[in-house]
């Protein structure tokens, strides 16, 4: 009995709860939505189009959205309820299906049966109309000509390759400064039958070192990688005399590194063939930066062995065949006296570009002024020559410390000492050596406080003998033989006038009466150099002017000079020298920059053309202060333009580019009250492209409605409230129309603007955010297909992720603090700089790295390339085609943080363009620094002169002006 008992309720149990299985699957299937019906696809060249009718059961609640799946490919769309969804990034030549699933608040339903198979249409594919190789060299590169042609204009891949062997088996060519790269990629095109054209600057001596012989290369021509049209063309080729590392990429710019120097030194530290630069900074270090041999420079050692210095020399003091530095330094004692110390201080190189420093040696109170060097006693040792200043002596003085051949010295010995009748002390302010007689020993050349020249003959034992040159004030001078006699002539600079003279040497030590140079330069400030600056084989003379810039007088070979040709520097160097620091057979000149007003500080390099001119950034004027750039094609005709907001005119410039570099600029466009961001995008959808501008002082944006020409319709201003000073366009709602986004640093919160499709707006909304944010960035960062919203919080040090909903709304902020930054966060950009499919951010100025985790959260990972105070722009792009994100960034006049300079003080972003090369895994490589103009605030990349590499355009609010920085 008791077993058929058990067994009854076992059937019992078995059969309730298979009741209740089916009424809890009939819950569900009450809950949720039913399959979505009818599912369709269409395709054009660039995004697929899928559409389905709804499921005929809602379930328990209405749908909210619609999830599209493709096969191959995972997730492809999210609709709020439309019925529609626009499909981009599908491969050509690749058969894809989708299925739709419904949505509502509990549950998601079941697929759709999958739509029938769907590919993209393939584009006309492009016509490579040219192909051959351009005459000479361009800075080690062998430069090929070609232009494209397809017949919408679209933007084209180009892959050069070479035959090494004649064989048929071509490989990939190594384009300018990269080894992986595989070719030019978007570059323009042109539908006219002869095509867009381009240069491809090919890195023959990496690919075929010491070849002289007929190369079949070979140009294929794509679009979005798929198979286009190739052009195969033979051409002659002769890399015996090419060095593969000079071919490497550039902007063509001035270029600034490392801080404040006062003085500096140009020598091959490291024994590789390549000019370096050591200089002692304002703030106490002494700075080595290591040529690169293609005129960039890479700091290589930063020694600190002093807080401050006031001359720096270079020779080989311990004998060993490697170059060492000398250095004037001070230090204050301590109290009761609270006199200052001064030493000089010796770094033995290690033949590397590296210093291993000495001792320092007193110098009592001795402040040294200049220094100089060589063999004065001729002992086989280098000495070294110092003219000294106090306040103790009331006169001119040279000390001789005699070289011990070991790297140090013995006590100095004053060699001239020139009593003066004055209540105020006199001193030498500069010394240097020459062989200005035939007796074979180091004679000195000085000058001092009261701008009298002197001649120091020397007698080969360690002694001087004085002679004073008369006739004018001197306040500068150079030496060099001008007039090809071998003697030795001196140039000045008249202390109290703006007039140059020639002395010419007579080879005794002495020389003739000065001659006034004529023609002279314009308000010349100080004489720096004798060089051939103009590659004909004569010495030129190079002058810094009062403004800052640099002329050159072409010199005729006999001591007299052609008229001036001036130079724009503005950076108001300390000291300027023309050498060939990129190995091209035509003289830079490097200046050492201390900065004056809006004016650059560091060192420059001024690429010169072989004609006593330097390549400098092409400038365009703008309105008042310009702030913030847009890119794009206003007028249809495949050309980028420019157009910057201008703050203080309250307008926007437009600049109309002609693809070769220039542009043209139309009349300013008034908007709002301080315009500060601007946007450009098709916010009509009539297919011309507008601008938008955020006002901050307006409280408003200004929408500008494009007529295809350059021109606008409008303003028309739509509210957003206070303070709004970045700006994206971006469509929220999967319903192809772009919103406006706002970061409204005086509100803290983030306005979207719903777009209505017709160039107008519904009212915006706010969503909160940290405290003051400076910057806004859009994009998928928790990789659900929505687009989120991401601010840099100057106020709370933070940044605020808002998760998007799909729906033009967001999800509360989540602030992800950020770590220990010593400035307050000022720019932002989104990118994934590792490449692992996860969008990553980084924030300015300190750059921080915060690695997305695709979730919508990150991890902080410190890169720091550069010490970096004021950035007010920064881009992510892909500069030198390596298929890696690297950083532009525009770096202003002043230290926008007020923290204290670092004593190192070695690399101050001031007035400058950098930009960091990306390594692929989230680093980066150190900075290259361009000058562009005053007070840059804003960059924008692309190529603008056809050549197929992406040029940099800035903003120079100081100087009212946009500069265009070439690749080159």
């Amino acid at each position: 009995m008791n077993q058929q008992l058990q067994t009854f309720s076992r059937g019992l149990a078995r059969v309730l709860l298979l009741w209740l299985g089916v009424m809890v699957f009939a819950c569900r299937t009450r809950d949720e939505p039913g399959a979505p019906r009818e599912v369709r696809v269409t395709a054009t060249d660039e995004v697929i189009t899928v559409s389905w009718a709804p499921p005929t059961r809602e379930g328990s609640s209405p749908i909210n959205r619609y999830i599209v799946t493709a096969s191959p490919g995972g997730q492809a769309a999210v609709t709020d309820g439309s019925t529609l969804a626009v499909v981009r990034g599908a491969r050509h030549g690749v058969a894809y299906t989708f299925t739709v699933r419904a949505a509502n608040e509990q549950k998601e339903g079941p697929e759709s049966a999958s739509s029938a198979p769907v590919s993209l249409e393939e584009p006309v594919p492009p016509d490579v109309v040219s192909l051959s190789r351009q005459s000479g060299e361009r800075a080690g590169c062998v430069p090929i000509a070609y232009s494209v042609r397809q017949e919408s204009a679209r933007r084209v891949d180009v892959r050069v390759e070479f035959d090494a062997d004649g064989t048929g088996r071509f490989q990939r060519a190594t384009q300018a400064g990269s080894s992986v790269h595989e070719g030019v990629v978007g570059v323009t095109s042109s539908s006219v039958p002869e095509g867009q054209p381009h240069v491809f600057l090919w890195n023959a001596a990496r690919d075929l070192p010491g070849t002289l012989a007929e190369v079949r290369l070979r140009l294929i021509a794509s679009v979005e990688g798929r198979a286009g049209a190739s052009r195969t063309e033979t051409i002659s080729l002769d890399n015996r005399g090419l060095d593969a590392s000079r071919c490497e990429p550039d902007f063509v710019a001035m270029k600034n590194f490392y801080g404040y120097p006062l003085k500096g030194v140009l020598e091959d530290f490291d024994g590789d063939g390549k000019w370096d630069v050591a200089m002692v900074q304002e703030f106490g270090a002494v700075s080595v930066a290591r040529g690169l041999g293609n005129g960039d420079f890479q700091l290589q050692a930063t020694l600190v062995p002093g807080p401050g210095y006031s001359d720096i020399i270079a020779g080989d003091f311990n004998g060993d065949g490697r170059l060492d530095l000398a250095t004037s330094g001070y230090f204050e004692s301590v109290p009761p006296t609270y006199y200052t110390e001064h030493a000089m201080n010796v770094m033995l190189g290690k033949g590397d570009g590296t210093f291993e420093a000495l001792p320092s040696m007193p110098l009592g109170e001795l402040t040294v002024a200049s220094m100089t060097t060589g063999d004065f006693n001729r002992d086989g040792f280098l000495d070294v020559v110092t003219v000294n200043k106090t306040t103790r002596v009331q006169s001119p003085q040279v000390s001789l410390f005699l070289g011990k051949g070991n790297g140090t010295f013995q006590s100095p010995v004053l060699v001239f000492e020139s009593p003066v009748d004055s209540s105020e002390p006199v001193y030498v302010e500069r010394v240097e050596a020459a062989y200005l007689d035939e007796d074979l020993s180091l004679d000195l050349v000085v000058i001092d406080s009261s701008d009298k020249l002197r001649v120091l003959p020397g007698n080969g034992d360690g002694t001087f003998r004085s002679t004073e040159i008369v006739g004018h004030p001197t306040s500068s001078f150079v030496l060099g033989d001008l007039d090809a006699d071998g003697k030795v002539d001196l140039v000045t600079k008249h202390a109290s006038s703006p007039r140059l003279f020639l002395l010419r040497g007579q080879g005794d030590g002495t020389f003739q009466e000065p001659v006034e140079l004529s023609p002279t330069v314009a308000s010349p400030a100080r004489v720096d150099d004798i060089s051939d600056l103009t590659n004909d084989g004569k010495p030129d003379l190079l002058v810094t002017t009062s403004s800052g810039d640099l002329a050159v007088l072409p010199g005729n070979g006999d001591g007299t000079f052609q008229a001036a040709l001036t130079s724009s520097h503005g950076a108001w160097p300390s000291s300027a020298k023309g050498v060939d620091v990129d190995g091209d057979g035509q003289k830079e000149v490097v200046t050492l920059d201390r900065g004056s007003g809006y004016g650059t500080s560091g060192v420059s390099v001024l690429r010169g053309r072989g004609n006593g001119t330097f390549v400098m950034p092409s400038h365009m004027q703008s309105g008042t202060r310009p702030v913030a750039l847009a890119m794009m094609d206003l007028d249809g005709d495949g050309l980028l333009d420019v157009a910057s907001a201008n703050e203080s005119s309250n307008n926007v410039s437009v600049l109309m580019g002609s693809g070769t570099g220039t542009f043209q600029t139309l009349t300013p466009v008034g908007v709002g009250t301080k315009p500060v961001a601007l946007v450009a995008a098709d916010v009509d959808g009539d297919g011309k492209q507008d601008l938008v501008t955020a006002n901050e002082d307006g409280k408003d944006v200004s929408v500008l409605l494009g007529n295809k020409d350059g021109t606008f319709r409008g303003p028309v201003s739509v509210a957003v409230g206070s303070g709004p000073v970045s700006l994206v366009a971006i469509d929220l709602d999967a319903d192809g129309k772009p919103e406006l986004v706002t970061a409204n640093r005086a509100t803290n919160d983030v306005r979207v603007l719903p777009n209505n499709g017709d160039g107008t707006f519904k009212a915006a909304t706010a969503f909160a955010t940290g405290t003051e944010p400076m910057a806004l960035v859009a994009g998928d960062v928790d990789s659900d297909g929505k687009v989120d919203l991401v601010t840099a919080n100057h106020g709370s040090r933070d940044v605020s992720v808002l998760l998007g909903n799909g729906d033009g709304t967001f999800q509360a902020a989540r602030n992800h603090a950020l770590m220990g930054l010593p400035n307050r966060p000022q720019v932002l950009v989104m990118g994934d700089f590792d490449r692992d499919g996860k969008k990553d951010l980084v924030v300015g100025p300190d750059f921080l790295l915060l690695r997305g985790n695709g979730d919508g959260t990150f991890v902080d990972q410190a890169i720091t390339p550069s010490e970096t105070w004021l950035l007010p722009s920064l881009v992510a792009v892909d500069v030198d085609g390596d298929g890696f994100l690297d950083l532009v960034g525009a770096r202003g006049q002043g230290i926008g943080s007020g923290r204290p300079r670092p004593p190192q003080y070695t690399a101050l972003g001031n007035n400058d363009v950098a930009v960091w090369l990306g390594n692929g895994d989230g680093s980066f490589r150190p900075e290259l620094a361009y000058y562009s103009g005053q007070d840059p605030h804003a960059v924008v990349t692309g190529d603008f002169d056809g050549d197929g590499r992406p040029d940099i355009v800035a903003a120079n609010a100081a100087s009212n002006t946009l500069s265009l920085l070439r690749a080159r």
